[in-house]
């Protein structure tokens, strides 16, 4: 394809990785950034939390195995690098580069667990397109982007992932299992939020 809607994507991403690679340093075929200090912080809290319920589950292994097993839990459902370590890189990396999160979440990004080295691993592009369809970062990024790319939405392929009414209801029935009874209503919910001319519901 050529001169379309991805291409304008792809062009200003690449010129934000390599924005972002101006900064990193070279080892072999990888390009390595240095992790904010809040994400080292953050990732330091949780190594330690794992160690602590590591030497406890170890001191007490020859009495019983209560611990051994909280550890197991604990390392299983908690590893060092989760959700949260990643949605803290976006936001430090999009306010140091001015960039927007959907933007960081088009590349291909890799943190570092070891504490020795504390990089962010600046990869690729991810694919725009799966199966003809168009995948959810550049759902995110086209329509967070329209205006200042002066992007044709209708010039996207379907999204990877969309709604279906079946979902919606499902969705209903979990946001009641969690908050009760008094939970909104999923759909009504997305429908009153105030929207720009240049979003879409995908």
């Amino acid at each position: 394809m050529s001169n379309t809607v991805y291409d304008s994507m792809y062009d200003k991403l690449n010129e934000l990785r390599i924005t972002l690679s101006a900064d990193a340093k070279v080892e072999g075929e990888h390009t390595l950034l240095k992790l904010p200090q809040l994400v080292i912080d953050y990732l330091d809290t949780r190594r330690s939390a794992l160690s602590n319920a590591a030497c406890r589950a170890q001191d007490s292994a020859a009495l019983h195995l209560t611990w051994m097993q909280y550890h197991a839990n604990m390392a299983n459902q908690s590893p060092v690098v989760d959700s949260v370590a990643w949605e803290l890189l976006y936001n430090e990396l999009s306010t140091s580069y001015d960039i927007t999160v959907s933007a960081l979440h088009c590349i291909r990004l890799g943190l570092s667990d070891d504490p020795a080295r504390p990089y962010i691993r600046i990869g690729e592009l991810k694919d725009s397109i799966n199966d003809m369809k168009t995948t959810p970062e550049f759902i995110a990024y086209a329509n967070d982007m329209a205006e200042d790319l002066e992007l044709d939405l209708t010039e996207l392929l379907p999204p990877v992932i969309a709604l279906e009414m079946d979902d919606v209801a499902g969705m209903n029935e979990l946001a009641k299992q969690l908050f009760g009874s008094e939970a909104p209503d999923f759909l009504e919910a997305i429908l009153s939020v105030p929207a720009g001319n240049d979003v879409t519901l995908a």
